[in-house]
């Protein structure tokens, strides 16, 4: 049995969830469908980096908030350096911002953090 390398697991894994959403939603329906260009988006996903750092801190159990985080840490690097890789990161970040409000709908349950999702 051949290993698969954890990048092409991450490539595998966000190929499933962008397929389901092509499925479920329509492209208008999607987050920034209405973006006019990737800057934009770029620049959402840095005002969120930084408008959700202090809750990241308090609720250090959501991982979904921790990996979207990470992503777009390792996203804004990339762009910052022009790297290969950039195109690729951010597909995953605005694939996990898409799926991120399912993650805090289900989050929201949790009484103990309930106040620090709702927040979000």
């Amino acid at each position: 049995m051949e290993k698969v390398s954890i990048r092409e697991m991450c490539r595998q894994m966000f190929d499933q969830i962008g397929t389901d959403l092509q499925k479920n939603c329509k492209p208008e329906d999607r987050m920034f469908a209405l973006h006019p260009d990737k800057n934009h988006i770029i620049v959402s996903h840095a005002l969120f980096l930084i408008m959700s750092k202090l809750l990241a801190n308090r609720l250090p159990t959501l991982k979904s908030l921790y990996l979207l985080r990470k992503y777009e840490e390792n996203m804004l690097a990339a762009y910052r350096t022009e790297s290969e890789d950039f195109p690729e990161l951010l597909r995953y970040c605005n694939l996990m911002y898409e799926m991120f409000p399912c993650e805090l709908a289900s989050a929201v349950r949790d009484y103990a953090i309930a106040s620090k999702v709702r927040k979000l």
